[in-house]
């Protein structure tokens, strides 16, 4: 069973809207939607469990500091 988390953080991230899934592999794919249109994605990665400090630095260039560590947060939760 996969853990899914939507974030809806507007203006501070890259597109406006982060959705991270955790599968039961402990893969993480981060995907960011348009916030505004709600189209397809514009942009993904997938990332294993143990490469914390790669997605932290990925969702830094995607968004500002304290929301990554927000989504972080969720993710390792």
């Amino acid at each position: 069973m996969a853990k899914v988390n939507t974030h809806h953080i507007g203006e501070y991230c890259k597109h406006g809207t982060v959705r991270t899934e955790t599968d039961d592999d402990a893969r993480i794919v981060v995907r960011f939607y348009d916030f505004k249109t709600k189209s397809p994605i514009r942009e993904s990665a997938i990332f294993d469990f143990v490469d914390k400090h790669k997605i932290q630095w990925y969702l830094e260039d995607n968004m500002s500091a304290y929301y990554a560590d927000k989504v972080m947060d969720k993710i390792y939760a």
